[in-house]
């Protein structure tokens, strides 16, 4: 597994790049290294926060960002420090602090009892649960149904958030329906869609996902540096819809497995078996 692709995809970076900014924040300057060691920390800690893609709104992170800046310049002096200058450091500190308290939760695993005998899950998905339809190939859609499990898999090659749509409407009974899509928005062939385009197109998809009975899990997508927007989008939608998120970090921890992928995106043989056991114990699926 490549330790460091994991860490910026999967969000972490973004907590070592906080507890540098506030190492830093906190450091006195007393010599000339404990300066270029505060630069340092300053420096390398907002590259990791910015490209960690930590779907917060960009005003929230700009504001930050300039706080944080102000705050190191006008503690530059090692002189004794009037009380406004720290409240001011405390201030941005708490900032911080309440920043990664706020992501914390997205990247726990959620707990519920969704699961019960003759529960079905639906599945709406794109290649990753779909498949390349290559011969002999078993998802894991195919897996979880070989041992017992109600599965209506309406997954399809390339889909989007606007084709699943059409996937979700085939969804006619109460049950799980666990999303796995936005892939192929944001990195597949003729991508490059607004993050707004995908708001609107998962909106309609989501909207057509809900009914009586029905629990909506979405997998939240990995992101590549700056694509915030795709993130903060799904987590909006999620909330609108009472939707749950599976943390990016478990799919993300199947596609950088030697051996769980073809071509660094669709699952081998192998992968199948991680992602069917993942979904078996996100849902508290029996064995």
């Amino acid at each position: 597994m490549n330790v460091v692709v994991y860490h910026i995809a999967s969000g972490q970076a973004f907590f070592s790049g906080a507890g540098l900014v506030m190492a830093a924040l906190i450091m006195k300057r007393r010599s000339k290294w404990v300066t270029r060691l505060r630069l340092l920390g300053l420096f390398l800690g907002l590259c990791l926060v910015t490209v960690s893609a930590t779907p917060f709104p960009l005003p929230v992170c700009a504001g930050l960002f300039a706080l944080t800046v102000a705050t190191v310049i006008v503690t530059w002096k090692p002189v004794p420090q009037p009380r406004s200058i720290r409240v001011l450091t405390w201030g941005t500190l708490a900032f911080w602090g309440g920043m990664a308290a706020w992501e914390v939760p997205y990247h726990l695993v959620p707990r519920a009892p969704w699961w019960q005998s003759g529960t079905t899950l639906y599945v709406i998905g794109d290649s990753v649960s779909a498949g390349m339809e290559s011969p002999g190939e078993v998802t894991w859609p195919k897996r979880l149904a070989s041992r017992g499990v109600a599965v209506r898999d309406f997954s399809r090659m390339g889909a989007t958030a606007r084709s699943a749509i059409a996937q979700a409407s085939q969804i006619d009974g109460p049950g799980v329906v666990l999303i796995e899509i936005g892939g192929n928005d944001l990195l597949g062939p003729g991508s490059g869609a607004s993050s707004q385009a995908f708001e609107a197109d998962l909106d309609r998809m989501l909207a057509a996902s809900v009914g009586e009975g029905r629990t909506l899990v979405m997998l939240e997508l990995p992101l590549p540096p700056f694509a915030n927007g795709y993130g903060e989008v799904q987590r909006r939608l999620a909330r609108r819809y009472g939707a749950v998120l599976i943390p990016k970090r478990l799919f993300l921890r199947i596609l950088l497995t030697d051996d769980a992928t073809v071509d660094g995106i669709h699952l081998s043989d192998n992968g199948q078996d991680m992602f069917a056991a993942m979904v078996s114990r996100v849902l508290g699926i029996p064995d």
